[in-house]
């Protein structure tokens, strides 16, 4: 069962970044579906460690974007990211120290999809608006 869905509402304009960020809602919810089906903590290690290295990704991809047009919260957007990533790898050091699934199921429907959300509606979006109003007065 699916926990996160893509919402036109998501959509940022930028191609490259909701591209990242449909395949991002989908392996959340692999996370999640592997973790409900109790698929084994080997398993669980590797979704889990894909997600992170998948976030990483796109943090670089839009922390590049964010220099490349001299975004002015880049900063204070890059700190969310760090952010996350930190909690993030605290949650799968947590997880394979103890095996304890419900732990990392409960985080994961609650802690890793509302933030990612949260973050592509108010951050994101605030960047792409910038990035669109840049290019709009390099073209005019």
């Amino acid at each position: 069962m699916a926990i996160a869905q893509w919402a036109d509402g998501l959509a940022t304009g930028l191609c490259e970044l909701d591209c990242q960020h449909k395949a991002l809602i989908k392996m959340v919810n692999v996370l999640n579906e592997v973790l409900s089906k109790n698929k084994g903590k080997e398993v669980i290690t590797q979704a889990a460690s894909c997600l992170l290295d998948f976030f990483g990704e796109h943090f670089q991809n839009e922390e590049r974007i964010m220099q490349e047009s001299d975004y002015p919260s880049h900063k204070d957007h890059k700190g969310q990211h760090d952010e996350f990533v930190r909690e993030l790898k605290t949650l799968i050091d947590e997880f394979n120290n103890t095996g304890d699934t419900s732990l990392l199921v409960n985080k994961v429907q609650h802690f890793i999809v509302r933030w990612l959300l949260d973050h592509i509606v108010s951050y994101d979006k605030e960047l792409a608006d910038f990035v669109h109003a840049e290019l709009g007065k390099k073209v005019a």
